[in-house]
């Protein structure tokens, strides 16, 4: 163990100073096929490119790729992977308080208030991911047993439906908030 402990002391110690391509090459060598995808990932880094500046456009591209637009599906994910995306399109469906904002249960008030900003945050970044058109979809009536498994704030029971009221997040856009319009009246 304390042979490969050395070795990796070594190799850092020779990486130290290396900047931008220089670092790359060092790290993904041309020519070397297991390489060759984080050698695409990092194509427009800078020539002088600190360490920390190469290790984020890693990262970044990894975990948050370019969403591919010449496809015939459609993509469906949490708003939580939604950071570094953009879309034509982009539906963000329960807009209904218990949903989004989704809080613990059981938080003191400290932890709540984080919750609740974590969970604004999250709404925010997923509806500026649309380069085009954005839907907002909540529903107004759940079966009953659907509203407590989801965890949606109930505010009334009619039968075996739960009546749901839509996420206080809504209002927050301000007059820039499109009307409401039902989903049998909506056509693209």
């Amino acid at each position: 163990m304390i042979p490969r402990y050395e070795q990796l002391i070594q190799k850092l110690e020779d990486l130290e100073g290396l900047k931008g391509w220089e670092l790359i090459n060092q790290l993904f060598p041309e020519g070397e096929s297991w390489a060759e995808i984080f050698r695409d990932l990092l194509e427009d880094i800078d020539d002088n490119a600190p360490p920390l500046d190469i290790l984020e456009d890693l990262r970044t591209n990894i975990t948050q790729p370019e969403m591919p637009t010449d496809v015939d599906y459609v993509r469906i994910m949490s708003l939580h992977r939604s950071k570094g995306l953009t879309a034509d399109l982009v539906v963000i469906c329960g807009c209904i308080d218990g949903l989004v904002p989704k809080i613990e249960e059981g938080l003191s008030g400290d932890e709540y208030e984080r919750n609740l900003e974590e969970q604004r945050r999250l709404f925010y970044v997923s509806i500026t991911r649309t380069t085009n058109i954005l839907v907002l979809s909540s529903i107004l009536r759940l079966p009953l047993d659907l509203a407590y498994k989801m965890r949606a704030r109930v505010i009334a029971v009619i039968g075996r439906d739960a009546m749901t009221i839509s996420s206080p997040f809504l209002p927050d856009l301000g007059p820039n908030l499109p009307r409401p319009i039902r989903g049998d009246q909506w056509i693209y």
